[in-house]
Parts: structure tokens; sequence; C-alpha cells
């Protein structure tokens, strides 16, 4: 488009100014305004040599974002700061995935990302030469997008209620890994609503790892709930054991793991009790 209103420009310079001249050859202005024509031409044709020599400025990738994991798509560096100067901290590799983490930021005529990639090194790479890692599927890979929808925002809060204290299906369960501990539990969800209402960090999914999904009564993170379950909270509150699933060991939902916890959780292995009832927020 804007060599098309140049070389109109120019054309039209040339073809008013003789036209000028003729009308005006007995004005004392007529050279003068040719002239001034003949200069605002060459300017034109200047203009245009230097946009058709010029380096295309990078496409920006805005589906590229917080939360969302990368690959490179050539050898890329990884820099200290999102700018061109400076000594990169590493090179890497066409394929190298990772997550990006926080806001893009835009310098030197590049759009920046901070990337922390699956080696645990972290720092600022052009998006020019960034990808989003769809891992060979359609399914969305933003990193806190439990809808599917591509977005990380409020809609995502419902279904992910209903996915960890319901059991109901989600498109996305993997993306729900928001601080990245490899455990899909109500920490993600406070971490997620956090972030969304502006007052935390962006989420990081455990890249490469399918997390443990939220089980309320599943204390030891082994992803069953039976007797193993109830022998780990009386560790912890006899002797101060340690205790994976501190939010699944409130099986009775008061906000407090105790004696009652276990009764509940036997009474419900081994006399049809009602089953576990994690609180909607965790206690801690």
């Amino acid at each position: 488009m804007k060599k098309i209103l140049l070389t109109v420009l120019v054309v039209g310079a040339l073809v008013v100014a003789p036209s000028v001249g003729l009308a005006l050859s007995s004005d004392p202005n007529a050279k003068s305004l040719q002239a001034q024509i003949q200069s605002l031409s060459d300017q034109a044709k200047e203009l245009q040599a230097k946009l058709d020599t010029a380096t295309p400025s990078p496409v920006f990738q805005s589906n590229i974002q917080a939360g969302v994991r990368v690959k490179t798509t050539a050898s890329l560096k990884v820099r200290p700061f999102p700018s061109i100067s400076g000594n990169a901290i590493e090179v890497k590799k066409e394929g190298s995935t990772g997550v990006v983490v926080g806001e893009l930021k835009t310098s030197d005529g590049y759009t920046w990302a901070k990337v922390q990639y699956g080696d645990g090194v972290e720092g600022w790479s052009a998006i020019s030469w960034l990808d989003v890692d769809g891992g060979g599927s359609d399914t969305s890979t933003v990193c806190g997008d439990i809808n599917g929808d591509g977005l990380v925002n409020l809609g995502d809060i419902v279904p992910f209620m209903q996915y960890i204290f319901q059991g109901e299906d989600t498109s996305n369960p993997g993306n729900g890994d928001a601080n990245g501990d490899g455990i899909v539990n109500v920490t993600d969800l406070i971490y997620l609503m956090n972030y969304i209402n502006g007052s935390g960090p962006a989420p990081i999914c455990t890249a490469g790892e399918t997390p443990i999904t939220f089980s309320c009564g599943d204390a030891n993170h082994d992803g069953k709930v039976d007797s193993n379950d109830a022998l780990g909270i009386i560790r912890y509150i006899f002797s101060g054991a340690g205790l994976p699933g501190m939010t699944e060991a409130n099986v009775d939902g008061n906000n407090i793991v105790n004696i009652s916890d276990v009764i509940y959780l036997i009474q419900y292995l081994e006399q049809n009790g009602p089953a576990p009832n994690c609180p909607l927020i965790a206690y801690y």
C-alpha cells in the first residue's frame, strides 16, 4: 500500500509540474513552484528506495502470551533483558520448549517474551522465532486455560471448580497445574484466581509432565483413596510426619486436619459412610 501511494505521488508530481509550468509560464513564481514540486518528487523517490531496502519488522504473534507453552523455530538467543544489547545468556537450539512468564515487552524493533525453558534457563527471547507448542494436538496449550477457549479468564474458574470438587470433565485438565508443582488441586485454583484478578503471577504449568489430579481423601498423593491415606494422616497428627496432601486430608471439610478426618475417612472406606468433602479453599 505504501509503495502504491508513493508511486501515485511521484507520478502525480511529474504530471502536475509541466502543466503548472505551462499555465504559469508568465508568472515569475512558476519556476519556483516547479522546483518545489520536483523536490517533492525526488524526496518521494528517495523514501520509496528506503522502503524497498528496509528490513521488515518482526510480525507480532498475538497468540503468544503469559502462560503459553512455546517452542523455538530456529536457534534463538536467550537474553537477560528484552533488548538486543548485551551478551546472551545462552543460545537455544531449534525445537527447545518453555513457558512464557509475565507480559510481553517491545524494544529495539522486536517484541520479547520472558521464557522459562524446560532446562530451567530463564530469559528474554524475540517472539518472531517462537511458536506455540501444540504438541501435535489441537488441544489448547495455554497454562490456566481450563475450558479450552485459548484464553485465561473468569470463564475458566467455574469449570475448574467443577473439575476439582465434583469430578466433572474439563477440556484441558493438564492446564490446571497453575503453580507448576505437578499436582492439580485447590492451590492451583487459588493461584489462578489471584492471577486473573491481577494480584498474582502468571500460571506456570509443569512442562512435559502429567499433573497429579486433585482427589479429596488422597492425602499421600499416590492417586488412590484408601487406608494408606488414613495411616498418613495418623502419622501427621501424632508424630508430625510430612503429608503431601494437606488439603486432600481435610475430608470432613472443617478446615482442620485432625483425628476426626481419620474417623471420617475410615467410615467412608469401611462402613459405606459419606464421601470425602474437602473445603473449597485451603485452610493453610
